[in-house]
């Protein structure tokens, strides 16, 4: 019995045995080029050259073991997170991935105003990359996966979901009609079909794929049949997500911005001032002057307190910086940010 056996350091694939032979070369190749030590390969050392190749053989053995046993780990801890159902959260509430909320993945756009994307990247926060190609996600995309994500709370992630389009339609608050049932499918599709790669640098995790792996729709019965994505299951850890009231949601139909602040602000507990212009380019709206985009702004800022998420607001007229205040309590999984300084009045409605 070799000693590879004895340490069970035998390759499992041709992967493992071209990576141990390359890290073999890459000694050899370095012990070749050393000024001091052993020099391999040299004429009359045939013998200490085959004492030297049975250690750097070996040595490159445990390290693709070491290599296999680590990439192992990490499998078995997705697999294990991927199996369990999402983290319990209030019925009345619907979640949201901080990742996609924190970006313009799904813009506050009309849906006339979708463009087609290729290899985009699209605005994010510091320490978020995203890259797109598919038909541009608006707030009704991610209304619906919302509701998606919700019916299949109790189930592992990625495991096969079946409803009826009607308690669909329900959820979101929309009619029971034929265009809706169109806008419903019109739904499913995009989120079906765009490539999505969305990195979190701090945590060092990458997704790449697609938000929905599959969906069919039986046609007589318009019962809906999908899966979710279970790899996007690692986008909805518990530290990963925030809560959203739904109901309070489903009262701002329409109105694209105050979605998409809505579910951004969401993520965090205490929210810092931000510019306008960040804001603008943040949310991927479709006003394309400033001035135009501040005064939606504006309505879409008391939307947000008309439905008692926000308390007050203010739009500095010096510095332009959006300040607003938060109601209800911080959450773990939500940003703990620095406390808003600006002034704000009593109304709820923010300087004009």
């Amino acid at each position: 019995m070799n000693q590879y056996e004895e340490e069970d350091l035998t390759p499992r694939s041709e992967e493992e045995a071209a990576e141990m032979e390359r890290d073999f070369r890459a000694a050899i190749e370095k012990s070749q080029q050393s000024e001091k030590g052993w020099r391999f390969g040299l004429p009359g050392n045939e013998e200490q050259d085959a004492r030297l190749e049975r250690v750097f053989r070996t040595a490159a053995a445990r390290r693709m073991v070491a290599a296999r046993e680590l990439r192992e780990k990490e499998e078995k801890r997705i697999a294990e997170l991927i199996q369990l159902p999402l983290f319990p959260y209030p019925e009345a509430t619907r979640i949201v991935s901080n990742d996609m909320a924190r970006s313009a993945l799904f813009s506050a756009t009309q849906g006339a105003d979708r463009k087609t994307l290729k290899d985009t990247v699209l605005a994010t926060i510091d320490g978020i990359e995203i890259i797109f190609t598919g038909e541009q996600l608006n707030q009704d995309d991610h209304d619906l996966l919302m509701q998606l994500v919700d019916f299949a709370r109790h189930k592992p992630f990625g495991e096969e979901v079946t409803v009826p389009a009607n308690v669909i339609l329900s959820a979101l608050g929309l009619e029971k009609g034929k265009s809706q049932h169109e806008q419903l499918k019109a739904g499913m599709k995009r989120l079906l079909t765009p490539l999505v790669t969305i990195r979190n640098t701090k945590k060092r995790l990458t997704y790449y794929g697609h938000i929905i792996e599959e969906a069919v729709q039986d046609e007589a019965s318009r019962y809906w049949i999908y899966k979710l994505n279970a790899k996007m299951r690692l986008l909805y850890d518990k530290s990963s997500f925030s809560q959203i009231e739904w109901e309070g949601r489903r009262g701002l139909k329409r109105k694209d911005l105050a979605r998409w602040l809505q579910a951004f602000y969401a993520t965090h507990a205490d929210p810092f001032p931000l510019s306008v212009e960040f804001l603008h380019r943040m949310s991927g709206s479709s006003a394309k002057e400033l001035w135009k985009f501040r005064e939606n702004l504006r309505k879409a800022l008391d939307a947000l307190v008309g439905i008692n998420f926000l308390l007050a607001w203010e739009i500095d007229a010096k510095s332009d910086l959006v300040s607003v205040q938060r109601a209800g309590k911080q959450k773990d999984n939500q940003l703990s940010l620095p406390h808003i300084s600006h002034h704000l009045n009593q109304s709820g409605k923010g300087t004009q």
